[in-house]
């Protein structure tokens, strides 16, 4: 039997359509077990009776900064998260395959929507575009969650109909625009129909990039594992780093209106088998986790990051890709992680040598038992 349970209400902030506040669930890891978290960040704190207040001029009032995260498995309670370095409606919130979140796009003034009101700038119920973008990284401590280091600014506003995903080469393709009742353009619109696009390149796009072997085509839900091959140069020449490298399944979602329908992050469980001797290294990788609503069927990224760096995504299928009930299978076990030492390495080579060495002399007694049958001695 389904069972209804309330949730407090959202502090802060409206964060729905109009406000629209940017929203995204954090990646599901084992860490946590693959449980949802919701972020939501931005908005307007419009209150009910402004709506209809013929004297409110909405472009006039700011947004928010305010972001608060849900655990709705756990806790009805919402969490105070860092705030977002400026008020922003209208926000997209991406994700990358580093584990952190691209926020770009919207307004520091207003809200959606359009109409023909005086004081409508054109039609926009929205001013002030927000054209920075910024970083959220879900791993940093509490207040070091934001960052704008290195990023520059947009010469497009996008506010209302604009939309932003993530590409299989991990740059993000931002596009649209357009808080008009329809095609309205001429160099006296201040928000245009917009029809220019635009690609975010994140600064892992100034490293070589891992190039995996082994990714499968097709993820089940659970079943056996599989293994992933790095070399050398995949873990920049030190094998030590495929200790801090995961394996990625990131759906982008159907993006409109400043949301991505069906986003997810799911990180998969994984061990690995390291080999100083050519600081190379084996992945043992586990399948999708045995529950769908992780992730329901359909097409997917898998990315492979080492140290932040991610591989180009490759599309697979999650489950039979089909809307259906799928196949629940027992997870398969991985092996212990292990870096087998230089010296180990070296050890093992040396035996190996040592008896390769061992075996001539009998391999010599047989060539010359051999040559003594032809010549007639025995």
């Amino acid at each position: 039997k389904q069972k209804e349970t309330p949730l407090d209400n959202i502090p802060d902030a409206v964060r729905v359509y109009p406000a629209s506040a940017g929203t995204a669930m954090l990646p599901l890891t084992p860490a946590n077990n693959w449980t949802a978290t919701i972020l939501f960040c931005g908005g307007s704190n419009v209150k009910t009776n402004q709506w209809l207040d013929p004297d409110w001029i909405i472009p006039r009032y700011p947004a928010s900064t305010s972001c608060v995260r849900i655990t709705p498995d756990i806790s009805t309670s919402y969490e105070h998260d860092d705030p977002l370095p400026e008020q922003r409606s209208m926000g997209n919130l991406i994700f990358l395959p580093d584990g952190k979140i691209l926020c770009l796009n919207g307004a520091k003034m207003g809200t959606a929507g359009y109409g023909n009101q005086s004081w409508a700038i054109d039609m926009s119920y929205a001013d002030s575009p927000t054209l920075t973008p910024a970083i959220y990284d879900p791993a940093a401590p509490a207040g070091e969650r934001w960052s704008r280091d290195g990023l520059g600014a947009s010469k497009i506003p996008r506010m209302y109909h604009s939309s932003a995903v993530l590409l299989p080469d991990g740059s993000v393709f931002v596009s649209g625009s357009n808080p008009n009742s329809d095609y309205n353009v001429g160099p006296d619109i201040n928000y245009p129909t917009e029809y220019r696009t635009e690609r975010f390149y994140p600064s892992y796009y100034n490293s070589r990039r891992p190039q995996p072997i082994g990714i499968l085509s097709q993820l089940s839900y659970g079943g056996p594992s599989f293994t992933i091959s790095l070399n050398s140069d995949d873990l920049f020449g030190n094998v030590d780093n495929v200790k801090n490298t995961t394996v990625i399944v990131i759906r982008p979602g159907f993006s409109t209106h400043a949301m991505n329908m069906g986003q997810r992050f799911v990180q998969l469980e994984n061990t690995y088998t390291g080999y100083a001797s050519n600081n190379s290294a084996v992945l043992h990788v586990s399948q999708l986790p045995p529950n769908p609503a992780i992730l329901a069927p359909g097409p997917a990224l898998v990315f492979v990051v080492v140290n932040g760096v991610p591989s180009v995504g490759v599309q697979i299928m999650a489950g039979s890709g089909t809307l259906e009930k799928q196949a629940i299978l027992s997870i398969g076990d991985l092996p212990e992680s292990s870096v087998t030492p230089t010296d180990v390495a070296h050890a093992m080579s040396q035996t190996s040598g040592a008896r390769s060495v061992g075996k001539r002399p009998q391999l010599l007694f047989c060539v010359a038992v051999l040559l003594g049958w032809v010549a007639g001695v025995w």
